[in-house]
């Protein structure tokens, strides 16, 4: 079974991006393999678990669905409803 895949934008300076796509070539890899990489090596070497529970599975799922989502007009509004 393949996994689904979404889009990830980076911003980043023009000397930014050579830098890394130089590293990226200098490991014979494309700049996706080489950024998707090192935030593996990262979670890796992280003490916490990123493994979410039942909760935040339903929570994420509901979300990718639209589900359960409060629209606010503008921030004031959001932070507004934070004080209830």
């Amino acid at each position: 079974m393949r996994r689904k895949r979404v889009r990830l934008a980076i911003e980043c300076s023009p000397m930014e991006r050579r830098y890394m796509k130089m590293l990226a070539a200098s490991e014979d890899k494309t700049l996706n393999e080489f950024i998707l990489e090192s935030v593996r090596m990262r979670l890796r070497k992280c003490p916490r678990s990123h493994t979410p529970n039942a909760e935040t599975v339903k929570v994420l799922q509901d979300v990718e669905k639209g589900e359960g989502l409060i629209e606010f007009d503008s921030i004031e509004a959001f932070f507004k409803s934070l004080k209830k």
